[in-house]
């Protein structure tokens, strides 16, 4: 990796460094993580044999700081574009649903196992988030940090 390149999740989300295997893309990406990544996600489902495994896991860069509306909100007047946090989940909800879309067109859908989680609680600054009643946020062992949204579903249930 660049010296000086972060693979961390709280990072620009179009000037990232983005690797495929372990080699930087050239040239750069620079398109909206969540939909470059998106995009791959459904593009590996397209490619793949539907008769054959495939484990995929996909970490979405959002919603985590810094704040970054997707770029369709900068022409758009829509609800989902009023606040930039609603937008940037939203751009998420998209591309998942893009993602389950694709599993069900190559019919691989009822034998998926679909795990949805975030990885932490947020920051509890009531502008980027808010645990309550929970005590705690991201960084901490309380459960406001610890105890997070998730969901599993698919075919395979």
């Amino acid at each position: 990796m660049p010296t000086g390149a972060s693979q961390a999740g709280s990072g620009n989300y179009t000037s990232l460094p983005r690797w495929k295997d372990d080699a930087p893309l050239f040239p750069a990406n620079e398109s909206y993580s969540t939909d470059f990544f998106g995009d791959l996600a459904v593009a590996a489902v397209e490619s793949h044999p539907s008769d054959a495994p495939l484990s995929l896991y996909l970490p979405w860069q959002c919603v985590h700081t810094p704040i970054t509306q997707p770029p369709a909100c900068e022409s758009s007047t829509t609800g989902t574009c009023e606040d930039p946090l609603r937008s940037m989940l939203f751009a998420a909800d998209e591309q998942t649903a893009s993602l389950v879309a694709a599993l069900n067109e190559k019919a691989m859908w009822d034998s998926t196992l679909f795990i949805y989680s975030a990885d932490n609680g947020g920051v509890d600054d009531l502008s980027t988030g808010n645990n309550y009643p929970l005590r705690g946020e991201k960084h901490t062992n309380w459960d406001g940090g610890m105890r997070v949204t998730a969901f599993i579903s698919g075919g395979f249930l």
